[in-house]
């Protein structure tokens, strides 16, 4: 099927095989870059412990593990990462915010609940995190989204005067570390009282009907 090569000169064979052995590493060149996955967290942080291990375990995940990077950032005295800090919320239009604090591509999300917990909460909260984090690193992999935190860094977004055009995938905001303890005791409470409230206004009713009964034997007599 290639008998027109031997027609070309040594000149253009030579032409014809470099152009073939380029366009054969073009597809190795244009590969997909990794996603990176920004942690913005503080040492004395459970919640920061508790994604810096699952973000462990995603990496040796066989499909995810080539597809991303994480970079962290210690906020409690880092001069370089709070400013960094204050720029990535100043562009997501917050004014303050808690930690783990994670921005992937153009998306961020807020807080990260205990792996080992054995609370059904907690194992909830567990799954919309996973779901929403591979959702986040996809993203970032397959679309090629904005690496906004990276671009802050360079200076090619001014957080306060770029307009947001990203979209928030927080499912719980965490303001300090005890609000999924928090979150998780109202849930209970709230039920408690909801299963309480009718047995307690049940009570008085019957203690209203006894004592007008009560009342009423004590007239007869």
């Amino acid at each position: 099927s290639f008998f027109w090569y031997n027609y070309l000169g040594d000149y253009m064979k030579k032409l014809l095989l470099l152009l073939i052995t380029i366009f054969a590493f073009i597809p190795l060149v244009s590969a997909a870059e990794k996603a990176e996955v920004h942690v913005f967290y503080r040492e004395s942080c459970p919640h920061c412990k508790d994604l810096h291990e699952y973000l462990d375990k995603l990496s040796e995940d066989p499909t995810y593990k080539n597809m991303f990077e994480v970079k962290y950032y210690e906020v409690s005295t880092d001069k370089k990462n709070i400013e960094l800090f204050g720029k990535t919320i100043n562009y997501f239009g917050l004014q303050s915010t808690g930690v783990p604090f994670y921005v992937v591509g153009e998306a961020y999300n807020i807080g990260f609940p205990n792996p080992n917990s054995n609370d059904e909460y907690m194992k909830k909260e567990l799954e919309a995190r996973d779901t929403e984090l591979k959702k986040m690193i996809n993203a970032s992999y397959d679309n090629g989204e904005k690496n906004i935190v990276k671009l802050i860094q360079e200076g090619s977004i001014e957080p306060t005067t770029t307009k947001r055009t990203t979209k928030e995938t927080t499912t719980l905001e965490v303001n300090n570390n005890n609000d999924f303890i928090q979150k998780s005791k109202k849930e209970v409470n709230f039920k408690y009282t909801y299963a309480v409230i009718p047995g307690v206004l049940i009570a008085i009713l019957l203690l209203i009907i006894l004592f007008r009964k009560k009342n009423k034997n004590e007239k007869t007599n």
